[in-house]
């Protein structure tokens, strides 16, 4: 399972703020795909809403003979979010709630079904917005069951100088007030620590004792944070798992692709 934030679904700005495809993104990330070749491969990010004719075939770009992909106009981001795979996607439902996506999925391997929510908070969203998303997509699930996306949060589990997380944003922002509003906001940790008190595995945390970041990639930004997640039930088995860091994921997006090896 790949999960990766492709930003703004490899659209950029223009001197006119016009959205422009940058096509040397895309193709840094088809290679990166291509070489990695997942069963599964989430995409947040995915494509910018305000592009209301011709939206990009994911199904194509990453040749996934099986895909659902959601997205809708929002009032200040666009994001979409989809799931593509090598198996057949027997069931899905799309959510919209407030500044959020969610896909929530049945997926069927050989001989089993499997249950994959994809999700991405806004960084817009309250942290009471988070929670109550987050509590929103748990309640129902089944197992095996893997949750995956950008998180928009940082883990309890991780370290950080918030001094230095400070610094970034003061330099990404030009603002320090509204570095610190967005920094202290982030050092509250209640969201991911309800994903953990719900019984779901962080693969990251179970293969690698040494703290590495998802965001910012040398594409853009200072401020260093693992913000990507694959979680997972206790009943399946985390091979290995990781953080994609390579020449092509620092010039592809702003995120560093994650992955999890899972036996289900």
């Amino acid at each position: 399972v790949i999960s990766y934030n492709i930003k703004n679904g490899f659209f950029d700005r223009d001197g006119n703020n016009k959205l422009r495809l940058n096509k040397k993104r895309e193709k840094s990330a088809q290679k990166i795909i291509k070489k990695e070749n997942p069963e599964i491969l989430i995409i947040t990010e995915a494509d910018f809403a305000e592009r209301k004719s011709n939206p990009q075939d994911y199904k194509k770009i990453f040749k996934y003979p099986y895909g659902v992909f959601v997205d809708k106009p929002l009032m200040d981001r666009y994001f979409g979010i989809g799931i593509l795979s090598k198996y057949p996607i027997i069931q899905s439902y799309k959510y919209t709630p407030k500044k959020s996506r969610w896909i929530e999925s049945s997926i069927k391997t050989k001989d089993k079904t499997i249950y994959i929510n994809a999700i991405h908070p806004s960084p817009l969203n309250t942290l009471a917005e988070k929670i109550n998303l987050f509590k929103e997509v748990l309640k129902n699930k089944k197992h095996p069951y893997i949750l995956a996306g950008d998180f928009n949060s940082i883990s309890p589990q991780d370290e950080y100088d918030k001094n230095e997380l400070l610094e970034g944003f003061i330099k990404k922002f030009n603002n320090r007030k509204k570095a610190e509003a967005v920094v202290n906001k982030i050092f509250k940790r209640k969201a991911i620590k309800l994903i953990l008190e719900e019984g779901l595995v962080d693969t990251y945390k179970k293969k690698n004792k040494r703290w590495d970041y998802t965001y910012h990639t040398k594409l853009s930004g200072r401020s260093y944070m693992r913000i990507d997640y694959i979680f997972c039930s206790d009943d399946i088995k985390i091979v290995d798992s990781g953080i994609i860091k390579n020449i092509l994921t620092e010039k592809a997006s702003d995120h560093y692709p994650i992955y999890a090896i899972l036996e289900i």
